[in-house]
């Protein structure tokens, strides 16, 4: 019982984990494409 449990939440951290770094890439990608935007303006 507490292996299930704590692989459910290394599992939840892991989802989390993923989600915040396709999160931060994303919002990388849209800063520096602005960025790169209002430089070549």
């Amino acid at each position: 019982m507490g292996g299930e449990v704590g692989g459910a939440i290394w599992a939840a951290f892991l989802a989390a984990f993923v989600l915040a770094g396709f999160t931060a890439s994303a919002y990388a990608e849209l800063v520096t494409s602005g960025m790169r935007n209002a430089l070549s303006v």
